[in-house]
């Protein structure tokens, strides 16, 4: 009984320690983004709701005691490009997704209630979509969430940043 819950806490340990790396990776990725505001940045965000180790065999284990992660626990993987990252409201911009093998489903979400799916090109072995950008943004960057899903329903999401010709922007009143 103590060495399972050893294994729980080790295991929420590593997670939480797994989770605050990524937030300060993902810090110094920001500034890069800043330094380069003419190109599209996919910023990965950590996948919720995977237990450390889902899926292992329960005699895997590593010399520390902690288990490793099997095929089937571990979140697809997908790169994301635009074919224009400087935008002007109403255009049209192509989305393209690089993923995983294991990759079976690529949406994409704008955060306004848009919710599409990508479909996939067998001989360019990509996903593809259009969004047509919002006639009224605010501010002058907007982001566009792409989230690819596998087989055993883990998933992993990406953020693509465009930026707003500033001449462009209408503003809501």
């Amino acid at each position: 009984m103590k060495t399972i819950r050893g294994r729980i806490i080790t295991g929420c340990t590593l997670g939480a320690m797994l989770a605050i790396e990524a937030l300060v990776m993902g810090c110094g990725r920001h500034a890069d983004q800043a330094a380069s505001s003419a190109r599209a940045v996919a910023v990965p965000v950590a996948q919720v709701g995977a237990a450390p180790g889902a899926g292992a065999r329960p005699g895997d284990s590593t010399a520390s005691g902690q288990a490793i992660a099997s095929i089937d626990s571990l979140p697809p993987e997908i790169a994301v490009s635009t074919s224009d990252t400087l935008i002007t409201p109403g255009a049209v911009v192509e989305i393209t997704a690089l993923g995983s093998e294991d990759v079976t489903e690529v949406a994409l979400s704008d955060g306004l209630g848009k919710r599409q799916p990508f479909t996939f090109d067998s001989t360019a072995k990509s996903w593809h979509t259009y969004y047509r950008v919002p006639m009224k943004i605010r501010g002058d960057r907007f982001g566009l969430a792409v989230t690819a899903k596998n087989g055993a329903n883990r998933w992993r999401r990406v953020w693509t940043f465009l930026e707003v010709r500033a001449d462009e922007v209408q503003v809501d009143h």
